[in-house]
């Protein structure tokens, strides 16, 4: 997609990649809350001589910590990032639509039938 003038069917593309990024993001993150709850829940059925003397139990307990740590953080990346992109990707419809505006000023009947039919889709 061209950053300067982006056409609405680049953009209703990248909405579209959006959208699925903050579906995936929500799913992730709903994962590792689970995920969180059900690391509690086993700990808190290891008994404590379990805890302090088998090092198998420490490991396991190690590796769930890490990978849901590691999940955590890479959900809460991709709800963060999906926001900024919102923003971004709102700004660059924004300014298509000015853009537009300004063109069916000076626009002759062909063009301003296609500059109308692109702020439609636009939803301006």
């Amino acid at each position: 997609m061209s950053k300067e003038n982006p056409t609405a069917g680049e953009l209703r593309e990248s909405e579209e990649k959006l959208a699925r990024m903050q579906k995936i993001g929500r799913w992730l993150l709903g994962g590792a809350v689970l995920g969180w709850l059900l690391f509690f829940y086993k700990m808190s059925q290891t008994s404590e001589m379990a805890l302090r003397y088998s090092d198998s139990a420490k490991e396991e307990i190690g590796t769930w910590s890490l990978v849901l740590t590691v999940w955590t953080l890479i959900a809460l990346g991709m709800v963060v990032l999906s926001k900024k992109f919102a923003k971004i990707v709102g700004g660059m419809k924004d300014g298509r639509k000015e853009a537009l505006r300004a063109q069916l000023a000076s626009a002759d009947d062909n063009q301003r039938a296609q500059i109308e039919s692109e702020l439609r889709e636009l939803g301006a």
